[in-house]
């Protein structure tokens, strides 16, 4: 069994294969062409036709909205006062401090983006370097 790997065409390329089938192209002519299939043509148009845009949809449903900043500040202070603070935890805070209600409470998923993407933290452990591994002797 063999697995294809496809090759996302450009939006450039999409916009050029509009503009030629709009001209009156064939689908074989622009798949000629770009040196593609005449499928993928058809599916970039049709695409076209469905969505009224070239632009890539996210699988798996809508991207993620912004948090508001007063979430996102809790959250960065809940994590600079404790660093292994779960997400189940910091949802609690954000209920207990009055900081969300129920409606607008942001997922698990959600603090987890958060903490990975707005305030660019990881999970790696920072190490500490002991102070008499820099003595003049030891050195």
């Amino acid at each position: 069994m063999t697995t294809h790997i496809a090759n996302k065409t450009s939006l450039p390329t999409r916009e050029r294969i509009i503009a030629l089938w709009a001209e009156g192209e064939s689908n074989n002519n622009i798949a000629t062409h770009f040196g593609i299939t005449r499928h993928t043509v058809s599916n970039i148009v049709g695409n076209m036709m469905e969505r009224g845009h070239l632009l890539d949809i996210k699988p798996g449903g809508k991207p993620r909205e912004r948090a508001k900043p007063n979430i996102v500040e809790h959250i960065e202070f809940q994590k600079l006062s404790k660093p292994s603070t779960s997400a189940v935890e910091i949802q609690a805070t954000l209920l207990n401090d009055r900081v969300c209600t129920v409606d607008n409470l942001p997922a698990k998923s959600t603090i987890g983006d958060i903490i990975k993407n707005d305030l660019n933290y990881t999970y790696k452990k920072r190490t500490v370097i002991p102070e008499e591994s820099l003595t003049e002797v030891v050195i």
